[in-house]
């Protein structure tokens, strides 16, 4: 098989779809990717333990639930 194809939402939360309010843990790509690096503010999260990544769904933790000032940064593999 190819090998995964990179996509990126490079940018102030682009193809990030979510409610940024402080309080909403769960925010979405659009796309459906096979592997991922989620960062906040430029910090990478640690998988299963910061955030959650389910297909085209991120779920942040209740001690990392996203501020309306941050940047979510997805990097995947498609």
């Amino acid at each position: 098989p190819p090998p995964p194809q990179p996509f990126t939402n490079v940018g102030v939360n682009p193809n990030v779809f979510g409610l940024l309010d402080g309080v909403n843990t769960v925010f979405t790509t659009g796309v459906v990717v096979q592997r991922a690096r989620v960062y906040l503010n430029g910090l990478l999260m640690t998988l299963n333990l910061d955030c959650s990544f389910y297909g085209d769904t991120v779920v942040f933790a209740a001690n990392r639930v996203p501020q309306p000032s941050d940047t979510i940064l997805i990097l995947g593999f498609l």
